[in-house]
Order: structure tokens, then C-alpha cells, then sequence
């Protein structure tokens, strides 16, 4: 375990002790925990992908306007991201691209796989529609994606076990005091792994997904807060079945927008 993941953990703990919950049903939350990647402008590690940029995808790829792509969220160098950043099964190389369409508050939204050495060309994308919610969106969407190793706690009433942790919301006020002290946090955050979050914590859009198929094993394998004008309070997960993530089928990831303005 990373020094940093450690001492975040003792913190916890100690918030939690501090509030009154049991050290037995501490320690039970802390095993819930699973490692993530958070990927910022902000962090000093090394260097996995940049926000926004120019879309680059492969000639045979179709075009973003007939997808109703309308933003490059970010692209990855997945032989950058260290396997054991996640516990998720992802491909050790190729690039990694996240297309979302923000202008519709729906499931609209891309994760492409390029294996390494894929000849590629960038693609225009069309905004003739594009309204108040989005407009002058790109300009904002830039900046280098450095890693940080970081840990993830369950973030919705709908996944937690109540039974075994019956001081749920108390420890999940504990950790988000933490994460809001965090220097981290803030303008366009990518968390790679984990749990999914948002502000009501209510519905896992994780395990509680649009899917065209039944997961066995759905995992999260992004998540954007942008934190841009227009999208301050928007959370964009993508998210997949952990075999099919495993077998390269990036193409069966869905997506899911929570916005609170």
C-alpha cells in the first residue's frame, strides 16, 4: 500500500473514532475500500493522458456527429496508468478515449480502445446545435492528466449493506469532509476505478445502469467531474462489466450523467 493511501486511511479512521462509530464497524467500512487513479492537472505523478484536445481515432471509426459525440472528455496512454493503480483488468497498452455528450442529460457516450500502433487521423467535430449548456466548453476542456494513487469508498445508499454498516452515512460524512479538503479536488477530475459518487448518493448508476446486456460484474472505469463553467456539478461515468473490460470490449461501456446546477 502507497505511503499517501496509508495515512489517508488512519485519517479516516480517526474522523470516524472521533464521531462515535464503533472501531469494529470502522474497520468493516475500511474493507469496503478499492484503489483508484485520480487523474488531474493538479497532481504531480506521472504523466497517463490529457483532457479535451484534438479527437484522434482511426479511419475506420465512425464519425462523432453520427454517434452524437459532441466533447473529447479525455485520452489515456493505458501503458502509463500502472496496473495496480486499479483493481480493474485493463489492457497494459494502446490508448484509451472518453466521448460523452453533455449537451443531453442522458447515456449518450463512448469509451474507444486504439491498440498501439493504429494509424489514426482527427476527426472534426460539429456543433451547429450546441447550446448554453456547452457552448465555449472545449476551450475550457484542456490541460495534462497526471496520476495520483488514490482509494475509493461506496458512495451510494443503494450498494451499501446497511446491516453491516449501520453507521453508513456517518463514515461517508467523514470521508467527504476528507475529500473536501482534498488540494486535489476541484477543475476537471478523472477517476480512473473505484466507486461512483455524486452529491445525493442515492442511485449507483454503476450497478443500476442502462445496459444492453446483464453484468455480471459491473465496475466503474471512469469518472469526470468537470467542474467547468455550465457543468459545475455534473459527474459522467463510464462504466462495464469487469469481463468485458478484460476481453478488450470496450464497446459494450455505457454511460451516465448526474447533474445537480
Amino acid at each position: 500500500m502507497a505511503p499517501e493511501i496509508h495515512d489517508k486511511l488512519n485519517r479516516l479512521r480517526e474522523k470516524a473514532l472521533a464521531a462515535g462509530v464503533p472501531a469494529e464497524d470502522v474497520e468493516r467500512w475500511l474493507a469496503t475500500a478499492r484503489p483508484c487513479a485520480t487523474l488531474s492537472p493538479k497532481a504531480d505523478g506521472p504523466l497517463v493522458g490529457r483532457l479535451g484536445g484534438p479527437l484522434m481515432l482511426p479511419p475506420g471509426a465512425p464519425d462523432p456527429e453520427q454517434l452524437g459525440w459532441l466533447h473529447l472528455a479525455a485520452t489515456l496512454d493505458l501503458a502509463a496508468l500502472p496496473a495496480d493503480a486499479t483493481d480493474l483488468p485493463l489492457p497494459a497498452d494502446g490508448t484509451l478515449v472518453l466521448l460523452t455528450n453533455t449537451d443531453a442529460l442522458d447515456s449518450i457516450g463512448e469509451a474507444i480502445r486504439i491498440p498501439p500502433g493504429t494509424p489514426v487521423a482527427e476527426r472534426e467535430v460539429i456543433r451547429e446545435d450546441a447550446d448554453w449548456f456547452t457552448a465555449g466548453l472545449d476551450a475550457l476542456i484542456h490541460g495534462e492528466l497526471r496520476l495520483r494513487r488514490d482509494v475509493s469508498f461506496p458512495g451510494h445508499d443503494s450498494i451499501i449493506d446497511t446491516e453491516a454498516h449501520p453507521h453508513h452515512k456517518a463514515l461517508r460524512e467523514a470521508w467527504w469532509s476528507m475529500k473536501s479538503e482534498d488540494p486535489h479536488r476541484g477543475w476537471s477530475l478523472l477517476q480512473i476505478g473505484g466507486y461512483a459518487w455524486d452529491e445525493y448518493g442515492e442511485i449507483d448508476p454503476v450497478t443500476q445502469g442502462e445496459y444492453g446486456h446483464d453484468p455480471e460484474d459491473p465496475v466503474l472505469l471512469a469518472q469526470w467531474s468537470p467542474g467547468v463553467d455550465n457543468l459545475e456539478g455534473a459527474e459522467i461515468c463510464w462504466s462495464g462489466d469487469r469481463g468485458d473490460l478484460a476481453a478488450g470490449r470496450f464497446d459494450r461501456v455505457v454511460t451516465a450523467m448526474f447533474f445537480a446546477p
